[in-house]
């Protein structure tokens, strides 16, 4: 028998952020509920976003941005808290970033609502109990 654990075995998902849990609703009943599929992005305005520091013989000195620099995102499609698709994104301006961003993600939801639809549609006999 080999030393194989429960997240090795096939269809175990590990636990991740927001994953369904049990709470307390009223009257005695209780919900089951947590997020499956998220999205997850991050934006940088022109210059990024992180202040540089440079040590300097009269102190600590903070080193101007680059205003070269584009604004830009990184967004990814988190399925049970692994990313499946990635991708970055620079642009001109904020709204040029945001509208970029908004657009693929409007895309990869389609892609996602599709291939979860597939997925279960093959399923026609129902959940089963055991």
């Amino acid at each position: 028998m080999s030393g194989s654990s429960h997240a090795e075995d096939e269809g175990h998902v590990p636990p991740w952020d927001n994953a369904p849990e049990w709470t307390d609703d009223c009257q005695g009943k209780k919900d089951f509920d947590g997020e499956i599929v998220s999205v997850s992005t991050r934006y940088w305005p022109r210059g990024g976003s992180a202040d540089v520091y440079d040590v300097t013989p009269r102190g600590v000195a903070v080193v101007p941005r680059d205003m070269s620099v584009r604004p830009s995102a990184h967004s990814a499609i988190v399925v049970c808290g692994v990313n499946v698709v990635e991708s970055d994104f620079e642009g001109d301006t904020e709204a040029e970033v945001k509208a970029a961003v908004e657009k693929w993600v409007a895309e990869q939801t389609a892609r996602a609502v599709a291939a979860v639809k597939a997925t279960f549609a093959k399923d026609t006999e129902g959940p089963t109990m055991t």
